[in-house]
């Protein structure tokens, strides 16, 4: 018998709340052995009873779903909510916020790549996804090397990146850039002046996002050497291609009087 504390009028079955909610008895009862829904009651022969109060988790498993959670991920937040049902909505929103920031980066993404695509159509495979990537995974980038990096340097960063015009700018340029280092990479040696004009370009590319701190740079670039680089880094270049620009920086910077063979 349903207890005393459950008013008979607001008790519902599994199937009078399926109608009432819109889901169907299966996937409730699949909510159940998942942990995400628990009915407010089960009988001693097993019959399920719900309340009107139980259509907020369950709109709550909605949303999530909806917005593209895993399962197995909902599950984990359902089972972990505590304390009263505003602060279990305020760590609902948080999490859902989060996502919508991805999917921010995600759309950002693809808006670069069409824009990008539209200017160098024949454009590397290995060049685009690199730089959709990139995108995607720039605030992580940006955490990582603020460990590195003077908050100056980090700051201004984020300034230049702040304005979606410039941001597309670069993004292009980068492509292009890439794209045409991966071209002459099998064609000419490193000194060759059609890559000393790229490797130029590339060291243009760097002073506007570092300044013209070098020794700054360097000790980054040194301290990055010597660590692994986290997963959501990623190179256009091959292990082969890196070490082809690798010497045509060394032979860029020689020239300049940067470094010595010493």
């Amino acid at each position: 018998m349903v207890p005393e504390v459950m008013e008979m009028e607001k008790a519902m079955s599994i199937g009078q709340f399926s109608k009432l909610s819109g889901v169907s008895q299966r996937t409730l009862r699949f909510y159940e052995e998942k942990g995400m829904l628990r009915p407010s009651y089960v009988s001693e022969s097993g019959r399920r009873y719900y309340t009107p109060e139980d259509l907020i988790p369950l709109q709550q498993i909605i949303t999530l779903k909806y917005l593209g959670f895993p399962l197995d991920e909902i599950s984990q937040m359902m089972q972990r909510q505590t304390g009263s049902l505003k602060d279990t909505l305020l760590a609902q929103k948080q999490a859902i916020e989060q996502k919508r920031r991805a999917l921010d980066q995600i759309i950002k993404a693809l808006d670069h790549a069409v824009a990008i695509l539209d200017v160098e159509e024949s454009l590397d495979p290995s060049v685009f996804s690199f730089l959709i990537h990139s995108i995607i995974s720039e605030n992580q980038q940006l955490e990582y090397l603020s460990q590195l990096f003077p908050e100056q340097t980090i700051d201004h960063i984020k300034q230049l990146f702040s304005d979606k015009d410039k941001e597309l700018d670069w993004n292009k340029r980068s492509a292009a850039l890439f794209h045409s280092l991966k071209q002459v990479i099998s064609r000419y040696p490193p000194e060759a002046d059609e890559v000393q004009e790229l490797i130029e370009e590339l060291f243009t590319m760097a002073r506007e996002i570092f300044g013209d701190n070098w020794q700054v740079l360097n000790e980054a670039a040194d301290q990055l050497e010597a660590e692994e680089m986290p997963g959501f880094f990623t190179s256009p270049f091959t292990p082969e291609e890196e070490t082809f620009v690798q010497q045509a920086c060394d032979y860029y910077m020689k020239q300049k009087g940067w470094i010595t063979d010493a």
